[in-house]
């Protein structure tokens, strides 16, 4: 994300625009835009995109410092069954394997913990929003 945003503010150096000399350019009638016009358009445009990009950036930056948190604050057994679940992408077998418990014991673990999260993340009603399909 931050290298699309310093692409852009190389290509905004890159991008000037004259001042317009009224009259050299012949524009009269036409429906294109003189080289000045377009200069402008796209300094608005890269002007615009990264302008959005940062905002988007902030978004997600504070997104993923609140999912940082949440987790943080879990225990240590359960934070490894998410980081098992989500993150190494292992399944309920190889992870009662691993927490040395059944596998229905290690569904209900994760449903109860990604419920827990959702609930720190995005408030009380979150709970009633979380979906599992096995």
């Amino acid at each position: 994300m931050l290298e699309l945003i310093d692409g852009i503010d190389l290509e905004l150096q890159d991008v000037s625009v004259k001042a317009a000399a009224y009259g050299a350019e012949q524009a009269g009638g036409v429906k294109e835009l003189t080289d000045t016009e377009q200069a402008a358009e796209k300094r608005l445009y890269l002007a615009h995109r990264r302008w959005e990009l940062i905002q988007y950036w902030r978004r997600v930056s504070s997104l993923c410092k609140r999912i940082d948190t949440a987790l943080t604050s879990l225990p240590p057994e359960e934070r490894q069954l998410i980081q098992l679940y989500y993150f190494d992408r292992v399944g309920y077998t190889e992870i009662s394997r691993i927490m040395h418990s059944s596998e229905r014991s290690c569904r209900r673990q994760v449903q109860q913990v990604t419920t827990q999260v959702a609930s720190m993340l995005f408030g009380p009603f979150a709970k009633e929003q979380v979906m599992f399909v096995s």
